[in-house]
C-alpha cells in the first residue's frame, strides 16, 4: 500500500482513506470534523485520513481527492494535468 492514494470502502463499507500531507490533513480534519479523521498510528502521522466521503461537501470531496492523487502521481501526468 506505499503507494495507495485512495482506498474506498476501507477499513469497512461504511469508510474511506485518503492520503494527504500532514497540512491538508489537519485542514480537513478541522473543517468537517464529522467526516474525517485520521487513521491510527503510523498511519495518520502519515497522512492517512479516514474520511466519511458521502458525508463531506461534493467540493471538498473533489478538492481532497486530487489532492490525493498528486501525492503520487508521476511528474509527467502532473505536467499534463496541469497544462489542460
Amino acid at each position: 500500500m506505499a503507494n495507495a492514494s485512495a482506498m474506498l470502502g476501507y477499513p469497512n463499507a461504511g469508510r474511506d482513506m485518503i492520503r494527504l500531507d500532514s497540512a491538508r490533513q489537519t485542514r480537513c480534519i478541522l473543517l468537517y470534523p464529522a467526516a474525517s479523521s485520521p487513521a491510527t498510528g503510523a498511519w495518520g502521522r502519515g497522512g492517512y485520513t479516514l474520511t466519511l466521503l458521502k458525508v463531506a461537501p461534493a467540493s471538498a470531496t473533489h478538492v481532497v481527492l486530487a489532492s490525493t492523487w498528486r501525492l503520487i502521481a508521476p511528474k509527467r501526468l502532473l505536467l499534463r494535468a496541469a497544462s489542460e
